[in-house]
């Protein structure tokens, strides 16, 4: 066949699909699930965090109907997130769209893609040109639109924004689905880099196998047939970590993915051509040098020399035989050894993970499937036509296997590289304040370097930020007009943000009604998204980030009902508000066994014990107290271990601590138990602390005071490590002890002392003292007081004084005094709360603001309040301004009784709600949930300790 007749037969061969499969459409599916798993969209969170749900979530709104791509099939299925992407790498090969396929190929020596014979065909891009749309490197890198081509990694941008932006919520679903079925299309590229006949110009053509004419061209890839035929077990041998997590810093562009230096480089393709021959382009034999070289194309792999020979590795064929049951050769008898040729595979990623490939060819007696000998025909001496078997450069299944192991890996790897690279944009919003028809605001930062693979760090530029809520019905608006200063919004004229940079932002949500505060807001940035090690950012590629948020949540916990089930209440109603107070709504109920027939009055299901641990899950370890046994047994109090998921809505593993060890040394006083329970705080890193209380002995010297100890548990997981006491034992002095963790080894407590366990003759019946430890309970120090109490000379004993004190971020302290008594008729403004500041860790302490008496305390002439709770919520810290604090406060109304004009008692007459925004120049009352025995907490991060839940 003269060359004209060739390059006709092989623009027809170009012309037909069934050429360009580098593995079969069942291999690329269960390829791209593996892959999916292995990106950072098997991350429930990070997905909630788009916008979407975890990609094995079934049900009908969170699935896609494709039609199966099987010859002859017209039916459909729905498909989750994970097997869309699946879908989606079988489609770019599907058969009907010759478009795709043509462009599966790529030389990464030459930036050439499929030719025939040194003629590039002008309807052929290369791989990374076609999948990513990049356009040519010569064209600086900028987004090139390919005719016919609407799923590249540059069109699946578009789709992300729109699913997150677009106001119809099935229009957002549509482009979900499209955006996970083009990852896998794209994906599905990275794949057939990894087969060695797509990186090196190999043309095949399986049209016997697929019904489909090749037009005298039958070259069907034995590789691609055996790799589907066993693709189960194959792929069953490797897993996420069978190679390295891609680090991100090392991958600046979609295409570095493909190559980084045209053929020395980290890419895929490069890796593939460098290291492994394929059936067209397999060793030879130099005719003029007689010995065994690369193909005259491709300069590697080079066979291992061994001396002055490459070292061959001669294996007879029965063993081989032996050694693959699978193996079928027809019967045949076959005899000989195949002598496989040993290369030395260089990884330039990471070089540790380079190796030597023992079967990376085969000089053969018999053909790729070990079914039949080569046989040529030659013509004898006398001209009469002979039959001659001839060893030849073949590759088998015993080159596969050893393949494997190093293509397989990493095209997994790389495969969930790029997806990571695509959502690289990783933001953070915290500090989230939703006042309903007022405000919103919150802090974005850049977390790109915590939250990449290998802490990559990115930087958003030549874009801007946008805003969404959903209403009621799904339906999606954009206020990004509503935000008080919009240039924050924007980044462009050099502008950058930078990683770890972080602004905050206001929006003014007067006259919008529609907010439907149990969706979330979803945030979104279009613009460049590039690596700062690359200073051109001409060269940055355009991405879409997205971070779905909500305002963090107050929880209530109410103990007022009973299933029927026991002779107390013994229901945990769990209220969640998302507006500071403004509304509850109840999120769950969990019922708890007891076991109590005979309840003494005050015996009750109580909620003390309960902490946020980050991601919407709570550790709750709700007490049974059984009066007559607790006053003087502390096996009287039965803790209950729960772990509530998504703000208490479902339950988890439970986690059971060792409570007997907290509660040794009690004696008689039931508000030390609650005490204990309260002081649980978690740590970050399934790490606890909590305070053990110890009473005095009669046999102590006095004044016989009751003591505290800092006991630690480092990670619940591991229960033979229980509670740790702090070092050396050491006790700080003091009952009903509250904590507040400041961050590492920082706590601060405040503590009530009794009249008999202080020599201080002007201690009331109750009163305090604050103190501090900088060594997880080391030491103690005590902090200055900041009390405003009047001591009076004959204290009653329904009198109290008592600091308490709660940690702010930045190292403040902000504290209060709870009082009772007659000493109240001293204070300047009755009803009045005198909140204090201190920014040097309690050595100094200045007036904060006041808490003025709520409307519904004003009962009688004398009204009064103590505050109950005080939740220190966040800080916002706008770009020019000043910063603002937001405090959450439970208060207890009371009215003052006079008997004869005299101070006689208190009365309670109810509860209130108080909510300040800004550092408690203004107050606004909310809505008092009801948490009979129960507490009201914050579930969110409010910034005292940063990164706590990460």
């Amino acid at each position: 066949m003269n060359n004209t007749a060739k390059i006709s037969v092989m623009l027809v061969l170009l012309l037909t699909s069934a050429i360009l499969h580098a593995y079969e459409i069942d291999t690329h599916d269960a390829l791209s699930q593996k892959t999916a798993e292995c990106s950072v969209m098997a991350q429930d969170a990070f997905m909630k965090g788009l916008g979407w749900v975890p990609i094995k979530k079934t049900g009908s709104d969170y699935t896609f109907v494709r039609e199966l791509l099987t010859a002859g099939s017209s039916r459909s299925r729905s498909h989750t997130t994970q097997e869309l992407i699946g879908w989606g790498a079988e489609y770019e090969d599907d058969i009907a769209s010759i478009k795709r396929p043509l462009r599966h190929f790529f030389d990464p020596l030459r930036n050439e893609p499929l030719n025939a014979f040194g003629i590039t065909l002008g309807l052929t891009d290369t791989s990374p040109n076609w999948a990513t749309e990049d356009g040519k490197p010569a064209a600086g890198k900028k987004q090139q639109d390919i005719t016919g081509q609407s799923n590249s990694f540059f069109d699946a941008n578009k789709m992300m924004l729109d699913a997150a932006s677009e106001p119809i919520k099935s229009k957002r679903k549509e482009n979900w689905g499209m955006l996970f079925q083009t990852l896998g299309m794209v994906i599905h590229h990275i794949q057939d880099m990894a087969q060695p006949q797509h990186v090196r110009n190999d043309a095949h053509c399986n049209g016997k196998e697929e019904g489909v004419a090749c037009y005298g061209f039958h070259n069907p890839s034995y590789y691609e047939k055996y790799t589907d035929g066993n693709r189960v077990s194959i792929l069953g041998n490797f897993n996420c970590s069978s190679y390295p997590q891609l680090d991100l810093r090392f991958f600046s562009t979609a295409r570095d993915f493909w190559l980084t230096e045209n053929g020395n480089g980290r890419g895929m393709a490069e890796f593939t051509n460098r290291n492994f021959v394929s059936a067209g382009t397999n060793f030879r034999r130099s005719l003029f040098l007689n010995e065994v070289v690369p193909h005259r194309k491709f300069p590697n792999p080079v066979p291992v020399n061994n001396g002055a020979e490459p070292k061959v590795n001669k294996v007879g064929i029965q063993d081989l035989i032996a050694s693959d049951p699978n193996l079928n050769n027809s019967g045949l008898s076959l005899s000989g050894e195949i002598w496989f040729y040993e290369t030395q595979v260089t990884d330039n990623y990471i070089s540790s993970y380079s190796g030597t490939n023992t079967r990376a060819s085969s000089a053969s007696l018999w053909n790729d499937k070990l079914d039949r000998y080569n046989i040529n025909i030659i013509e004898d001496e006398f001209g009469n036509n002979a039959e001659v078997v001839v060893r030849a450069f073949t590759l088998n299944r015993f080159n596969f296997k050893t393949a494997y192991p190093f293509l397989f890996p990493r095209t997994i790897a790389y495969g969930a590289g790029l997806i990571n690279y695509f959502f690289r944009g990783r933001l953070e919003v915290k500090d989230v304040i939703y006042v309903a028809g007022e405000s919103l605001t919150f802090k974005i930062k850049n977390n790109t370097s915590k939250k990449n693979p290998g802490f990559a760090p990115f930087s958003f530029a030549e874009g801007s930020f946008t805003l969404y809520y959903d209403d009621n019905t799904g339906n999606r608006y954009n206020i990004t007009s509503k935000v008080s200063d919009p240039s924050a919004m924007i980044f462009s004229g050099g502008k950058i943000f930078s990683d770890k940079d972080d602004f905050d932002v206001s929006f003014d949500l007067s006259g919008i009604n529609n907010i439907d505060i149990n969706k979330p807001f979803t945030l979104v940035f279009d613009g460049k998204i590039g690596n700062p090690v690359v200073l051109d950012q001409t060269k940055w590629e355009r991405g879409i980030a997205v971070k779905t948020f909500s305002p963090q949540r107050l929880l209530a916990f109410d103990v007022s009902r009973s299933d029927g089930s026991a002779l107390v209440p013994n229901i945990i109603d769990i209220y969640q508000s998302r507006d500071l107070g403004k509304s509850w709504q109840k999120v769950a109920e969990h019922p708890v066994a007891i076991s109590d027939t005979t309840p003494d009055p005050g015996d009750r299901l109580a909620v003390n014990a309960v902490t946020y641990i980050g991601n919407g899950s709570l550790l709750l370890y709700p007490e049974y107290l059984n009066y007559s046994l607790s006053t003087s047994d502390p096996t009287g109090i039965r803790v209950i271990p729960l772990r509530l998921k998504e703000y208490g809505q479902q339950t988890g593993a439970k986690v059971p601590l060792d409570w007997n060890s907290l509660f040794a040394g009690f004696n008689n006083n039931i508000s030390d138990f609650s005490a204990t329970l309260r002081s649980l705080t978690y740590t970050g890193n399934n790490s606890l602390t909590a305070l053990r209380m110890k009473h005095p002995l009669p046999s102590d010297p006095t004044p016989r005071s009751r003591q505290f100890q800092l006991m630690n548990m480092a990670n619940w997981n591991n229960q033979a490590s229980g509670w740790i006491p702090s070092t050396n034992a050491v006790l700080g002095n003091g009952g009903l002890p509250e904590l507040s963790w400041q961050g590492g080894n920082n706590y601060v407590t405040s503590v009530y002392v009794e009249k008999k366990e202080s020599a201080d003759p002007n201690t009331l019946r109750f009163d305090s003292a604050i103190r501090r430890t900088v060594d997880r309970g080391a030491n103690y120090s005590t902090l200055a007081n900041f009390d405003e109490c009047v001591r009076t000379a004959t204290p009653r004993a329904d009198e109290y004084c008592i600091q308490r004190i709660v940690a702010m971020d930045n190292n403040r302290l902000l504290g209060w005094v709870s009082q009772n008594g007659e000493d109240y008729f001293a204070k300047d403004t009755r009803g009045e709360v005198q909140l204090y500041l201190s920014l040097d860790n309690g050595a100094n302490w200045s007036p904060y603001g006041i808490v003025p008496l709520p409307q519904g305390c004003s009962v009688g002439d004398l009204p009064y309040q103590t505050l109950d709770t005080l939740l220190y919520l966040g800080t916002k810290r706008p770009t020019a301004g000043i910063e603002e604090d937001t405090l959450f406060i439970e208060s207890t109304c009371r009215k003052m009784i006079l008997v004869n004009g005299k101070y006689s008692r208190f009365e309670e007459v109810g509860k209130k709600i108080s909510v300040t925004t800004d550092s408690a120049a203004t107050w606004t009352e909310s809505v008092n949930p009801s948490h009979k025995e129960g507490r009201i907490i914050f579930a969110g991060d409010n910034g005292v300790v940063p990164d706590l839940f990460d």
